[in-house]
């Protein structure tokens, strides 16, 4: 992906436009989000779902999000959706709907299909 352009404001004496050319880093943590397919069963808890997705993306302690909503957040409001872990994920997650799966240094898109 190739940005070409940019707008800066400095507030105080100047604002403009400029023409650069920055391209994505394909190794970028920020920028990069892998996509992953994972298939569960329906049956399939919170806590089993963020259980595999720790060991298969090597992603310790995720958040996870949907673009509509919270599912599990760490470890400061954790508590809050606590309640979500015993809950089946079929139940919070639509069949095929993204997953922004999170913690301090990693964020990976998954895409969940349940069996």
């Amino acid at each position: 992906m190739l940005l070409d352009n940019y707008q800066f404001y400095n507030g105080a004496s100047l604002a403009g436009c400029n023409t650069v050319s920055y391209v994505k880093k394909a190794d970028c943590k920020v920028c990069r989000m892998p996509e992953a397919v994972v298939e569960v069963a329906s049956q399939t808890t919170l806590q089993q779902l963020r259980d595999q997705l720790t060991v298969q993306l090597n992603v310790p302690n995720p958040a996870l999000t949907t673009r509509s909503k919270g599912l599990l957040y760490a470890p400061k409001l954790h508590g809050m959706y606590e309640h979500n872990l015993s809950v089946a994920a079929s139940q919070l997650i639509d069949n095929g709907q993204q997953v922004m799966v999170t913690n301090e240094e990693v964020s990976r898109l998954v895409i969940v299909v349940f069996a």
